[in-house]
């Protein structure tokens, strides 16, 4: 079990995130920071914002779909992205809640 540290400003302790939760939580950073965005590292990011308002077409499809992974391949090298799938769906995808 790989743990990792997680800091919390207000409280200003550290949590520890298990593997897998510390790759979830460094995908959602990259695919939601903007190309540029970060000072010292300029090409991280993914850029999907720039398509938020674009009809979902098989083109854009396939455009967000090679950006994702060429996000993944240079800046998460944990995972390998054989195939990004777009979800059509109007309604977000619930996550596992843990209670």
């Amino acid at each position: 079990m790989v743990l990792s540290p997680a800091f919390r400003r207000k409280t200003g302790t550290v949590d520890m995130l298990l593997e897998e939760a510390e790759i979830n939580s460094s995908l959602e950073v990259l695919l939601s920071t903007a190309t540029g965005e970060r000072v010292m590292l300029s090409g991280y990011g993914c850029d999907l914002r720039e398509f938020l308002f674009e009809p979902l077409t098989t083109t854009l499809k396939t455009l967000m779909s090679d950006k994702i992974k060429k996000a993944i391949l240079y800046y998460e090298p944990r995972i390998v992205a054989h195939d990004v799938l777009i979800n059509q769906s109007e309604e977000p995808e619930e996550r596992s809640q843990s209670k």
